[in-house]
């Protein structure tokens, strides 16, 4: 895999300014915070698509991991920032919360909707319309490894299924297994 080419701001240590109650850095300007803010979502879902990361743990990249944190310049995102950001692609549907805390977020860098889209292509394209597979298949199977849904996550093509399902594509049901299948119309 090529490397993240990061933008210029990336490197500009006001960047990483803190944004809220508390600390000595904060960012004075509310104008240039909602600059700042639309560059970190823009950076934050490009990086993660690069890289294909499909969920973030506050409480692990806080200070330790890229974007959040660029060892270059010595900078990282103050964890209360951090969640700002999140917050901000949650409400821009970009993103979700993956539990109550607000610790974990499932990024969609590539939206619910979208994976469906894909999904269905491939099934029609296959001609797989109208047979039953299993949603290993679809996101393991050696027929799906050129796929750009190749081993999503679970929970991703659990939202997408779901999208299928409401536009009357796609039925789920579980095998005695506790396999999931899918039947393509």
């Amino acid at each position: 895999m090529a490397s993240f080419a990061y933008p210029a701001i990336y490197s500009f240590p006001p960047f990483f300014t803190y944004v809220g109650r508390h600390g000595n850095r904060q960012q004075p300007t509310v104008d240039t915070w909602h600059k700042q803010r639309q560059l970190w979502c823009e950076l934050i879902l490009a990086h993660a698509e690069h890289a294909r990361i499909f969920v973030v743990d506050v409480n692990e990249v806080v200070g330790k991991a890229e974007p959040y944190h660029n060892p270059k310049i010595r900078r990282s995102l103050p964890r209360e920032t951090l969640v700002l950001l999140l917050e901000t692609l949650v409400s821009q549907r970009n993103a979700e919360w993956d539990n109550k805390d607000h610790t974990r977020c499932l990024l969609h860098w590539r939206k619910p909707d979208e994976w469906a889209s894909l999904i269905y292509k491939w099934i029609f394209d296959t001609g797989r319309t109208g047979s039953v597979c299993t949603t290993y298949e679809i996101i393991h199977g050696d027929e799906a490894a050129d796929q750009p849904f190749y081993e999503i996550p679970d929970m991703v093509l659990k939202k997408a299924l779901d999208v299928l399902v409401k536009q009357g594509r796609a039925q789920t049901f579980a095998s005695s297994d506790g396999s999931i299948g899918v039947k393509f119309t």
